[in-house]
């Protein structure tokens, strides 16, 4: 009898849909149909694959309520969303279209009298290893760049998600007419054999940084490249001279979007102490204003946690930060909804919080705001850099060169965004350093990260 996953309701604990997982001849069979269609993709011409990709842009559009719904019922991010989630798909795509045909021309190299160009070809088949938290999105900006170049994918996705991995690799099957992009369903124990199989030729992950570990153990024994995004514990910066009620607002909408299961989500804030009391008193206004429920509801602004586990963790993460000093202002605890039970966390706000508490040095994968302070800039400065990871990160300030220096040359991160809260967007460069990962998606740089960037010269 076959193994297999079970996906769950998260709005109220009920059974979605059973998935069973491919043998190890399954496995090895479906990577040789994808590296069979990748060495006929990858003979397309880039106007025909830019045709296939205005293809996949058309059918997110066409069926963007079929798949809202799929993602709002197994990871309970609300309605509205996972209808965003979908179109800022089909905005990458768009962004790609229009801008890959350039990035992947041939580069003459102008140099004495070399005739030499720099051309950008497939690796061959990808292992894609993706989150649950924005199951296109994250999907969608890894491969869209990736089948561009010519590449072929193998997806393993998130175990709660299996479904919109489904109705992904049937998407695209319908935009490209080939097997380009299969979903595996796996016993996570398989995962390294995919690494190490012939036909594989690099990895990419987001995830934690665990398996971002094991994967880039794994791959590096077979010498195969990697790219990881693995976790993010994202400070901020917040100078006295800000308007604190539009500051506190704004960071609050973006800390509690999709219930906080964000990875570029402000997860410290770095605060003036000057205005100490101000501050905390905004942010419990806009964290009042926040209405938790079922998230196919119009009305809701924040629905459950993805998993009862990771419920359960945040839970024993703040209750140990209070327990090491740290405030509790509001939440803290779990709720229950009027029609269902789920996996719901209230928003919660925790201040005083210092870098000896599990509040500031582990990633808090959920609705939680955390507040420390500093006396002056410099402390601020360090209080954000001390942290493993290296993700985002953010400046609020009226003194644009001073953020600007600071952003540039003192924070320690892959993203420094000023006066504004870190966003994934096609046309910039995401990733991390530290403990947060290599390696960046979107922009240009995607399309250099899993390409044979070959050098070709011709002879005199």
């Amino acid at each position: 009898m076959k193994k297999e996953y079970q996906t769950v309701n998260p709005s109220n604990a009920k059974l979605l849909e059973t998935y069973p997982m491919l043998t190890l001849p399954e496995i090895d069979q479906t990577i040789k149909k994808v590296k069979n269609a990748q060495l006929l993709w990858r003979d397309y011409a880039i106007d025909q694959r830019i045709e296939c990709v205005q293809k996949i842009k058309a059918l997110l559009l066409q069926k963007t309520d079929q798949y809202a719904r799929l993602i709002t019922n197994e990871m309970g991010k609300t309605l509205k969303e996972s209808i965003a989630e979908i179109k800022k798909c089909a905005f990458l795509c768009d962004y790609y279209a229009e801008y890959a045909k350039a990035m992947l021309s041939p580069q003459k190299i102008n140099y004495q009298r070399l005739n030499a160009e720099r051309v950008f070809a497939p690796l061959g088949v990808i292992y894609m290893i993706m989150p649950w938290n924005f199951p296109f999105w994250q999907v969608f900006r890894a491969a869209i760049p990736s089948i561009l170049i010519g590449n072929g994918i193998v997806l393993k996705h998130a175990e709660n998600v299996i479904g919109s991995a489904c109705a992904i690799e049937a998407l695209l099957t319908e935009a490209i007419a080939l097997p380009l992009l299969k979903n595996f369903v796996i016993d996570l124990a398989h995962s390294e054999h995919i690494i190490k199989h012939c036909d594989i030729a690099a990895v990419t992950l987001t995830g934690s940084n665990r398996a971002g570990s094991v994967v880039a153990k794994q791959a590096g024994e077979v010498c195969k490249k990697t790219v990881l995004e693995l976790g993010g514990s994202d400070a901020y910066i917040i100078r006295k001279d800000i308007n604190v009620e539009q500051v506190a607002k704004d960071i609050v909408n973006v800390r509690m979007l999709n219930s906080g299961q964000v990875c570029i989500s402000p997860k410290r804030l770095i605060v003036d102490k000057s205005i100490k009391v101000a501050f905390e008193q905004a942010v419990l206004n806009a964290v009042n204003e926040i209405v938790v429920g079922d998230p196919l509801v119009e009305s809701t602004t924040m629905g459950p946690m993805a998993r009862a586990d990771l419920r359960d963790n945040l839970h024993r993460q703040i209750e140990e930060s209070i327990a090491q000093g740290a405030k509790l202002l509001t939440g803290g605890h779990f709720l229950e909804t009027d029609n269902a039970k789920g996996f719901y966390y209230a928003p919660t706000v925790l201040t005083d919080v210092t870098p000896s508490m599990q509040a500031f040095q582990e990633e808090l994968f959920g609705p939680v705001i955390a507040i420390s302070y500093a006396g002056n800039d410099e402390e601020a400065i360090e209080l954000a850099n001390n942290s493993k990871y290296g993700l985002g990160s953010a400046i609020f300030t009226k003194d644009i060169k001073y953020a600007k220096e600071v952003a540039e040359k003192r924070i320690e991160a892959g993203m420094c965004f000023i006066n504004q809260c870190v966003a994934s967007h096609p046309a910039l460069p995401f990733g991390g350093v530290k403990q947060s990962g290599y390696g960046r998606e979107c922009s240009q740089e995607a399309l250099r990260e899993l390409a044979n960037i070959k050098t070709v010269l011709i002879g005199s």
